[in-house]
């Protein structure tokens, strides 16, 4: 990931500073460079999804436990899916010290959703939030 960010930064910086045709064969150029980065990637990407196949099924046949392959993956690092769960949990603690809030979390209004958690529960002043 790093190595592909590295690669994109380096390809924008060039880009600001080109114009025209010139840019448009530059973007040609780069696109090769890109694939190459690219394909790199989605090798690790393929292997990983290769190991979780064969580890969900070899664990099921030891163990019989399904999908246990997704629990290990949950932990990973730089997986927005894990990193929103995880931050969505701290939301969750937060939220829990709060009656007031989790009881109208039981029966939102859509339609005013975020105006009536700041009015009730942020600017009244009462200290419930």
């Amino acid at each position: 990931m790093a190595r592909n960010r590295a690669v994109l930064l380096d390809l924008e910086q060039k880009a600001q500073n080109i114009s025209g045709k010139e840019l448009f064969d530059f973007i040609d150029k780069s696109t090769a460079l890109l694939m190459d980065t690219m394909f790199d990637t989605y090798g690790v990407v393929f292997a990983g999804a290769y190991a979780t196949s064969w580890l969900n099924k070899n664990i099921e046949k030891w163990l019989g436990e399904k999908n246990a392959a997704d629990t290990l993956a949950q932990s990973v690092a730089n997986n927005i899916t894990s990193e929103m769960g995880l931050e969505l949990s701290h939301v969750s603690d937060v939220v829990r010290k709060y009656p007031e809030v989790l009881q109208y979390l039981e029966n939102p209004n859509d339609d005013s959703f975020f105006e009536d958690l700041a009015r009730e529960y942020v600017s009244s002043g009462s200290g419930k939030c």
